[in-house]
């Protein structure tokens, strides 16, 4: 019985060291996407790199593609918003979580990834509110890409 105290005491440290280590990587994880910006810049140099120079894809213009989709998905879930569409938002929000991460955009991924989880629940003000930081950080990402 003594031996399963110590054992628990133990489990208890060692969780309260995990949760203290998790706590310290995300502070130091919001402190690198404050630096890096709105584009994760790694993340965009892999995307690069994948395509070969010599295979006639032209990756600037395929980032200019891709932030013209956003612009026009967001636009188009401003209407969605104001239908009550709930599975319209939900493909739409699908459709943003690709194009955003095509271009490295994070925050607006993860918008996305928020946005899709409002619209089934059908929660259209946070929606709304959602849909909102999502433009200021269109905002952001295409000053950053352009």
């Amino acid at each position: 019985m003594n031996l399963e105290k110590k054992k628990g005491r133990v489990q208890k440290k060692q969780l309260s060291s995990r949760l203290e280590d998790a706590e310290s990587l995300l502070l130091q994880t919001k402190d690198q996407e404050s630096e890096q910006g709105s584009v994760d810049t790694q993340l965009l140099a892999l995307l690069k790199s994948m395509n070969a120079k010599d295979s006639g894809f032209d990756f600037v213009e395929a980032v200019a593609s891709h932030l013209d989709k956003i612009a026009y998905d967001l636009r188009l879930a401003h209407h969605l918003l104001t239908q009550g569409d709930r599975k319209g938002l939900d493909t739409l929000a699908q459709q943003l979580t690709q194009n955003a991460l095509k271009v490295g955009a994070v925050h607006i991924l993860s918008g996305a990834i928020e946005m899709q989880g409002l619209a089934r629940m059908g929660d259209f003000s946070a929606l709304s509110e959602a849909l909102g930081h999502m433009e200021v950080e269109y905002r952001r990402v295409r000053s950053q890409l352009t």
